[in-house]
């Protein structure tokens, strides 16, 4: 069996019935097109110039759009006004849905093709030559709701950067750059829009706010092991700082004082995608609405994949287009869109990597003494920062140390020269002595700005001082100086208006305009949101006092969201500890789904890639579990009245399904527990699961029911996950 081609999308559209209700009007119903084989700009709007398209290419998009709105129809006469929302044929898998009232997106994804030898067969004598046969396979291939997550995460990307809805972008702008705006960002999502399982489904299904491994910091008195007191320090820095509404805070990837495989520009850029352990450590204070704060943190796992290349941070969304820069520097710190056509992306990483090991190594090799000299010169500044906080936000505070000045790559992309080199994420706890011991052995990475001031943030001869201008959205200056600029950036946000009174609460939202910077801090991502047009941030000492306040937060930082301290915070939870041990040779992978706050928090790996052969599982295992989520999902989700679904994976998992209802401590939530069955089948294996029974005899459990699945009580386990501070 051979692939002769993988599935990819064939086409996409975005439409609204209302802008052409009749006949000569109905071209005007398509604001946007993509297709896959069309080698021509995707600007869809028939009236800009230089966009003339073919009798025969308006033609087809038409056809599809009407096929599309025929099948909304002929459905919604059998389904109480329901429409349909997905169709599989033989060769593709077709979804569509309303984005906004008015708007719809509709969606062909070719399914995988193969070729398959015919046996040969013989007549009167003679054997005839075998033949190939095209089959069409939807193997591996994500589901129509997984695909169309996918595009609704997208959509409220693009929202963030334009406006509150497409009706009132349409309003607002004329439709010649209204289809501009479509035509920039969705063709650059497009062209890099993997249809195939990979990274983590199970986690993108949900529409939440995607936690770190060690959840959210920890909140008051008893838990400062968890960051209490890190998450004071970003509130009362959120209260105190002009103009600032509200700050968010991401981890990725790992430290990279903790081994030496890759520099900070293989963390940030590297077309890496974030995993389990990946995610928000502190949403802010709740000024901005859940909604707004989801499609944030979403553009930041994307800041991570893709760094200065991600739409909105480098390029200007707003801004006339502008033509392709040629520089061939810039390829090692794009995603996969900076690819040149023909040359397999592996190739290109590899040499790009190993041009960076060798230079890291030099550069590390030139600058030990400097390094030993700014480690001993910032022991003062240590002493003073632990006696003005009295102590309480750990022994890692201290201000940054001095380092040589990074070198800035073509894009944008900070980089420094005396980082140490970082190995891929693992999230594997048993690694965490050896992570320890390289700690001591590695200097630290050097701070900067992804979004906001670009120049060296320890030369503060440096500042911008002229009155010239960078390219930044409309409304929004900020001054720079022949070498260093200042890059601003918009996005609307939805903000939480609800007042109180002696009466009454009243509970309002507004979407505001406001300026974004991002500080990024490896392995820490920083966004700050601005009230528009802030005086401050066109100075870079504005951008420096930033670095020396929250500089120092990164070590205490480090340490509160370690999965070591998620180990301790699992092991002294009495519930858990007395139903399972974290320490058994097949651990318990779980995944909780809170809708009312909107949080997902997973331990489930993600499905790694075909040439990782580090992963801590196989990626036939990973897809398997990953589908029978998928699955799982779509059946409970049909059924109301479902609570608990137990699966045993043709691959040997066992995946237990719990839906709770509102309770003491929580609202409704689900949630997933993922165990290799082998556990249960093997001799000793089995003496443990009647230990475990034996435990849960006492909590009131059915032991043969819980030695038969996945060997704990699974709905006990999770109330325990539940009760810890996320």
């Amino acid at each position: 069996m051979e692939i002769l081609k993988p599935a990819q999308l064939d086409f996409f559209a975005i439409y609204s019935p209302a802008l052409g209700p009749t006949d000569e009007t109905l071209p005007d119903q398509l604001v946007y097109y993509y297709a896959h084989q069309s080698q021509k700009p995707q600007n869809t709007d028939p009236k800009s110039e230089g966009n003339e398209l073919t009798r025969e290419e308006q033609n087809e998009q038409l056809r599809n759009i009407g096929l599309a709105q025929g099948m909304v129809s002929f459905a919604q006469a059998f389904s109480d006004g329901d429409h349909v929302d997905f169709i599989d044929s033989e060769k593709s898998r077709i979804f569509l849905n309303e984005l906004e009232p008015g708007w719809w997106v509709l969606a062909s994804v070719n399914l995988t093709q193969m070729r398959i030898a015919t046996a040969l067969s013989k007549s009167k004598g003679k054997a005839k030559a075998s033949q190939a046969k095209i089959e069409y396979s939807g193997r591996e291939v994500s589901p129509h709701s997984l695909l169309l997550r996918q595009v609704l995460d997208a959509h409220s990307i693009f929202l963030l950067h334009h406006g509150s809805s497409l009706a009132e972008m349409y309003k607002r702008l004329k439709r010649s750059k209204f289809c501009a705006a479509l035509d920039r960002f969705w063709n650059k999502f497009l062209r890099n829009w993997d249809v195939l399982l990979h990274g983590s489904p199970a986690v993108d299904m949900f529409p939440g706010l995607k936690l770190a491994a060690g959840g959210e910091l920890g909140i008051g008195v008893g838990e400062e092991e968890w960051g209490s007191g890190e998450r004071e320090v970003l509130e009362d820095f959120t209260r105190r700082t002009s103009g600032l509404i509200d700050v968010v805070v991401s981890r990725f990837g790992v430290d990279s004082t903790i081994n030496k495989d890759d520099s900070p520009q293989n963390w940030l850029g590297a077309g890496l995608l974030p995993t389990s352990t990946d995610g928000i450590i502190y949403p802010g204070t709740g000024k901005v609405v859940k909604k707004s704060l989801v499609a944030i943190s979403k553009w930041m796992g994307w800041m991570y994949k893709q760094g200065a290349s991600t739409y909105g941070v480098q390029d200007n969304p707003h801004a006339p287009k502008r033509k392709r820069r040629k520089e061939n520097t810039k390829l090692q710190h794009q995603g996969l869109d900076a690819w040149p056509t023909g040359i397999p992306s592996p190739l290109i990483t590899t040499a790009n990597k190993s041009l960076e090991v060798a230079t890291a190594k030099a550069a590390a090799d030139h600058q030990d003494v400097s390094t030993e000299a700014s480690t001993s010169s910032s022991t003062g500044t240590d002493v003073l920062m632990k006696y003005m906080t009295f102590g309480i936000y750990g022994s890692g505070w201290g201000l940054p140390s001095k380092s040589p000045t990074p070198t800035k790559p073509a894009d944008g992309t900070p980089t420094g020269q005396n980082e140490s080199k970082q190995k891929s994420h693992t999230e594997n706890a048993g690694t965490l002595s050896t992570q320890r011991s390289a700690i001591s052995h590695s200097p630290e990475p050097t701070p900067s700005f992804l979004i906001g001031f670009r120049g060296n943030l320890r030369d503060e001869s440096a500042d911008a001082t002229e009155d010239d201008f960078d390219d930044n959205d409309d409304g929004v200056t900020a001054p720079k100086s022949s070498n260093n600029r200042i890059s601003l950036r918009t996005l609307y946000v939805e903000m939480d208006m609800t007042s109180e009174t002696n009466d009454a609460t009243t509970t309002s939202t507004k979407t505001d305009r406001v300026q974004v910077i991002v500080y990024i801090n490896q392995p820490f991502v920083f966004t700050f949101l601005f009230e528009l047009n802030t005086p401050t941030l066109g100075y870079a000492s504005f951008y420096r006092s930033i670095d020396h306040q929250l500089g120092p937060l990164r070590k205490p930082l480090l340490k509160s969201t370690a999965l070591e301290t998620l180990q301790n915070r699992f092991s002294n939870t009495l519930s858990l500890r007395t139903i399972t041990s974290v320490d058994s040779k097949q651990p318990i992978y779980d995944l909780i789904y809170d809708p009312v706050n909107c949080t997902i928090h997973s331990t489930i790996p993600s499905i790694p890639d075909v040439h990782n052969l580090k992963a801590e599982w196989s990626r036939l295992d990973a897809l398997n579990v990953h589908s029978q989520i998928l699955h799982t999902h779509l059946i409970t989700k049909q059924s109301l009245s479902a609570s608990e679904r137990t699966a045993k994976t043709a691959r040997n998992w066992w995946v237990v399904w719990i839906k709770f209802p509102p309770g003491e401590h929580w609202q409704s939530k689900e949630a997933f527990l993922v165990r290799k069955a082998s556990d249960y089948i093997e001799d000793g294996s089995r003496k443990s699961s009647i230990g475990f029974a034996k435990d849960l005899a006492n909590l009131g459990s059915s032991a043969g029911r819980v030695a038969e699945g996945i060997g704990i009580d699974a709905r006990r386990y999770v109330e325990g996950l539940i009760t810890m501070s996320r």
